[in-house]
């Protein structure tokens, strides 16, 4: 789809442009997800040019440099991967980008940073389950506004942004009801509730990668006379998450080039990490009966114990906390019961810190009016020519 907008773009304002350009250009963008393209990089007049957009060879590129620090910026996640030392200390050698030896570490806190904001924010919890809501409201309303057809266009695909779930909402046709309700849903906080995870064994990790877990997988596990119900596919939403290095299990660094040395993962730190891959199973429950949801949640252990031998969850919501809204009391105030000399300890000292900033306020306060009243209280020293209107 990218290379087609860029078609569309120079047709579009009449960019005169020379072909052979435009065609690097897509070459460039496609790098990464073009097979054998990188047994071919290292023959090109100016290889080292597609190694840095999208790095076929490493994955070490701009393109992450930039993602990885806008978003460890904005959603306050602490990262130690410096990219623009990286790329002051980077040289082109024999056609190839060559790091220097003394940033070996720092090249590996990338993929660290990148494998940190994999789990803390684009896998998090609520992230995926009003994602899932989301994409659930679109396939509802494919019908009417024919979404499958207009990913394929690329002038249609350039319309499509946030709007159209305002479309949707404000609607009248009675076709787009369910994909209204979902929305309505997530106005109203009632997102997807979650059950459980599971990190998958590593030595099944290869497996996994090409046998996804599916609804009908964890729904076959279920233990009807327990519950009463039976649980259906439809009522629940099961994720596949894998994180990784940006290589799969491999270790992306080893085809990293270094000038002077060529640098092992031994050499650069015996604390580095052994294994660059992890698959998550979560589940998720669309319904909000509590028995529907500790149905999901036992038949996704049965799941466990019959594809791994042994439970992998990580922690679970109990049916009565999905159910209820968590409100947070004020601090220093106890609700409904006696407090424990936790809360009460730290009541007293949130009580001393109050007493003493409001106190510290009064003294700036006094301080301010004081010096008010000496201001009003000083005699004008302007002269008075009152006189000179009465002569006037």
């Amino acid at each position: 789809m990218s290379t087609e907008i860029l078609d569309m773009l120079i047709d579009d304002n009449n960019i005169d442009i020379d072909p052979e350009m435009i065609k690097k250009a897509k070459e460039m963008i496609l790098a990464t997800s073009t097979p054998g393209f990188v047994n071919n990089v290292s023959t090109m007049t100016k290889g080292f040019l597609y190694d840095i957009v999208a790095n076929p060879r490493t994955g070490i590129d701009v393109d992450k440099f930039d993602y990885l620090a806008r978003d460890s910026y904005f959603c306050g996640v602490e990262r130690c991967f410096d990219h623009e030392r990286v790329m002051n200390m980077t040289r082109v050698v024999e056609n190839q980008v060559c790091f220097k030896w003394s940033e070996a570490e720092n090249v590996y806190e990338m993929f660290q940073t990148r494998a940190k904001l994999f789990r803390r924010v684009y896998a998090h919890r609520k992230v995926k389950g009003i994602e899932s809501m989301i994409a659930d409201a679109l396939k509802a309303a494919d019908p009417v506004f024919r979404l499958k057809e207009a990913i394929e266009d690329p002038r249609e695909f350039m319309k499509l942004d946030d709007r159209i779930l305002y479309m949707i909402e404000r609607s009248e046709d009675p076709e787009l009801k369910e994909a209204q309700s979902i929305l309505g849903r997530l106005h109203r906080r009632e997102i997807y509730q979650y059950v459980n995870e599971c990190i998958v064994p590593y030595e099944m990790t290869l497996y996994y990668q090409s046998h996804e877990v599916t609804e009908e997988d964890v729904t076959t596990c279920q233990m009807k006379e327990k519950h009463g119900i039976e649980l259906r596919p439809h009522d629940i939403v099961v994720h596949n998450l894998t994180i990784n290095y940006g290589a799969g299990t491999s270790n992306p660094t080893v085809g990293a080039t270094y000038r002077k040395y060529q640098i092992t993962r031994d050499l650069v730190s015996l604390m580095m990490p052994c294994k660059f891959c992890e698959i998550r199973i979560r589940v998720y429950c669309k319904s909000t009966h509590p028995r529907v949801f500790a149905a999901a949640g036992d038949a996704f252990q049965e799941f466990q114990r019959k594809s791994f031998g042994r439970s992998q969850s990580i922690h679970s919501t109990s049916a009565e906390k999905g159910n209820k809204k968590r409100h947070r009391s004020r601090a220093g105030t106890v609700l409904g019961g006696s407090c424990s000399p936790v809360s009460n300890s730290c009541s007293w000292g949130m009580s001393r810190r109050y007493n003493f900033l409001s106190a510290k306020l009064c003294d700036v306060q006094k301080g301010i009016d004081s010096e008010r009243s000496d201001i009003l209280q000083t005699p004008s020293t302007h002269e008075d020519f009152s006189y000179l209107s009465q002569d006037i």
